[in-house]
């Protein structure tokens, strides 16, 4: 199943997503951290992003299977006037023992298409804030 997080549910997730992000360091994937990442600063790092989530300006896709987290994705929206149609798509991860069974696909989609519907509302002319 893949859904969203809000601030408070991503909060009481932390130890999970730090654990996806340091098995992802670990095994060297490329997504900003260097060999030797600990749990600690990967729990630091999902706090980081609470702010965010709080406003809306990022959004959280998780996915998880029987209650056990598997993948994530970030999308943040650009906060400049000049680029409300703008999004990122950052921190990609599936857990090493579950690759190669379309997750990464899966949610990739989907924060593809929260990144189309902020592009069709800055063409509205609407807040870009929400992808619902």
């Amino acid at each position: 199943m893949i859904r969203e997080l809000d601030a408070a549910a991503t909060e009481v997730a932390v130890p999970a997503l730090g654990s996806l992000l340091a098995d992802a360091v670990a095994q060297g994937a490329s997504v900003n951290f260097l060999a030797g990442f600990t749990q600690e600063a990967a729990e630091a790092f999902w706090r980081g992003q609470l702010p965010g989530l709080a406003t809306g300006t990022t959004r959280l896709l998780v996915a998880e299977e029987g209650g056990v987290l598997m993948g994530t994705v970030l999308l943040f929206l650009a906060t400049q006037p000049n680029a409300p149609f703008r999004a990122e798509i950052g921190k990609m991860i599936v857990h090493s023992s579950r690759r190669r069974r379309g997750i990464a696909g899966a949610i990739k989609a989907l924060a593809d298409a929260g990144a189309v519907m902020v592009l069709a509302r800055a063409r509205e002319g609407l807040d870009a804030g929400g992808l619902a």
